[in-house]
């Protein structure tokens, strides 16, 4: 027995152990072992420090321009000034808040955009979960290739404004909001409300995001159910009830900036625009441009394939379709009747981007599908030929993006404000007036140019032309700084007017005219 016994005993030890060695073999890898051993995985990790060098690099290099310099002026009291500023001034306050905290380190053009240029490079992988999820790993591959050197990403990964930050928050709620309702997980739903609550206090347009999201659920879970059996039915309470849970956190959330975004809402819609995108039948063309490379002659490419990629899903993946579908659809038609009643520009809708690039991406695979098609056990050659035909189409997006991403950084791309201000300080002399038209381009100005030691002043200006001329008898020598945003401001033109016959023009500055009164 007792042999037997410690025999017996031997034998399970040496099973405990082998058990032991296997859980070892088992075990997670490292996260670098996983990245190499995953070629998809590589191929992103490549992709992002790309995006992320075309983020960084010059980062500083342009001059602050008039939006940035307003939000510069938010973000110069303390965290909670910050916060009401931003608020009053009918802005969302998030992205100041982080602006400020940059403050900390430096109030360079660098350090001012630093934070836009993150929240860009971390809407790459995020994109590719987001397309890996819809469709495969092709798809997010392609995409987060796409958003990478995307021109309209990049001008606003390097801009001291929340539109980088919106859209990487906009993605998330978009892609955890998806996973929630495959999964019903706590954790989707957890991250689905606090993601877009995040959005909603970073800009107040995201409240398109949400829309669609609330339509989809119900076509999914209450509509496609309740057709299929001739009656009202939801297909899994569960759900529903997680979904209701996620909605009302969201919502009471975003509680203390309801009021600011009705006023915002109802001042914005207030009167007729003198600027942006007009309400035309060239609105969503317009639109698929600036989504593509901002130039019309490159961009057929790319809303070709995005033709192409949403007619396959809508032939052999009904439930993305109505997902992406409706996601674009609501936001585009509600612009589009907005554009009449407000200013409106396209990077209110940057939000869109991530998805209009996922459906250029599964429209590259369908053209891949259709020249090689397969069976479900595709042999290798077969494999080998797609990929190649995605590398070639993928490349021909390189190969059309880079002289734009080449031209971005050896060009001026905004209203040059430091040598305009350095300029305007050798020509100026104690007692003179330096004036913007219109008046609220100060803020651009004032980022660089320090009257305190050179004793001139800085004055907001009328724009009518007697009130004009009481200004320039008021203060003597004024030195106008006038951009193209005066047409927007005065639309009869007598600035325009009063300009071209009572002052002198000095100079031009990129997009900057000076002009001096009394007239020389």
């Amino acid at each position: 027995m007792g042999g037997r016994s410690k025999k017996a005993n031997k034998k399970i030890n040496k099973t405990i152990q082998k058990q032991k060695l296997e859980e070892i073999d088992v075990a997670p890898a490292p996260f670098h072992k996983k990245i190499l051993s995953d070629k998809y995985l590589l191929i992103l990790t490549a992709i992002t420090l790309l995006g992320a060098y075309l983020r960084i690099h010059n980062l500083g290099t342009q001059s602050i321009w008039l939006d940035e310099g307003a939000s510069y002026s938010y973000i110069q009291d303390t965290i909670l000034g910050t916060w009401r500023t931003s608020v009053d001034a009918a802005q969302a306050p998030l992205h100041m808040v982080v602006m400020h905290f940059m403050t900390f380190f430096s109030s360079s053009e660098f350090s001012l955009r630093f934070p836009s240029a993150i929240f860009g490079i971390l809407s790459i992988p995020l994109i590719y979960a987001m397309g890996e999820r819809l469709f495969g790993k092709e798809e997010g591959i392609i995409s987060a290739f796409l958003l990478s050197i995307s021109m309209m990403h990049l001008w606003y990964s390097q801009e001291a404004r929340m539109y980088a930050q919106m859209l990487l928050f906009s993605l998330a709620s978009l892609y955890f909001f998806y996973c929630a309702t495959k999964t019903n997980s706590k954790k989707d739903w957890v991250f689905f409300a606090v993601s877009s609550s995040l959005a909603f206090y970073t800009h107040y347009y995201t409240i398109f995001v949400f829309i669609p999201e609330v339509v989809y659920y119900i076509w999914a879970k209450v509509a496609v159910p309740s057709i299929k059996i001739g009656k009202i039915s939801v297909e899994d309470w569960q759900n529903v009830r997680m979904f209701i849970v996620g909605m009302g956190a969201f919502f009471i959330s975003i509680l203390p900036l309801f009021i600011p975004f009705v006023a915002q809402s109802l001042s914005r819609t207030s009167s007729a625009p003198t600027w942006g995108i007009g309400q035309s039948l060239s609105f969503i063309p317009t639109m698929l441009i600036h989504f593509s490379t901002r130039e019309p002659k490159t961009s057929y490419l790319f809303m070709l394939l995005f033709a192409i990629g949403l007619v396959a899903i809508a032939l052999h993946q009904k439930d993305q379709f109505a997902f992406l579908g409706l996601y674009l659809a609501i936001p585009f038609t509600a612009s589009y009747i907005l554009a009449a009643k407000m200013p409106f520009s396209p990077r209110y809708l940057l939000f869109l981007l991530p998805a209009y690039l996922i459906l250029v991406a599964r429209g590259i695979t369908a053209v891949s599908n259709t020249l090689y098609s397969s069976n479900s056990s595709p042999s290798k050659d077969t494999i080998k030929k797609r990929h190649t035909s995605i590398a070639i189409i993928t490349l021909l997006f390189l190969l059309i993006s880079f002289p734009l991403i080449t031209e971005y950084y050896s060009v001026p791309q905004k209203n040059d404000w430091r040598v305009a201000s350095d300029y305007i300080e050798g020509l100026t002399q104690s007692g003179d007036t330096v004036a913007t038209l219109p008046g609220y381009m100060f803020q651009a100005l004032t980022y660089y140019y320090d009257n305190s030691s050179d004793g001139t002043y800085q004055v907001n200006p009328p724009y009518s032309e007697s009130g004009l001329s009481s200004f320039v008898e008021k203060h003597g020598r004024v030195w106008f700084m006038v951009t193209w945003d005066i047409s927007a401001a005065n639309p009869d033109g007598s600035a325009v007017r009063w300009l071209q016959n009572n002052a002198t023009f000095v100079n031009q500055v990129t997009g900057i005219y000076i002009f001096t009164a009394p007239k020389v």
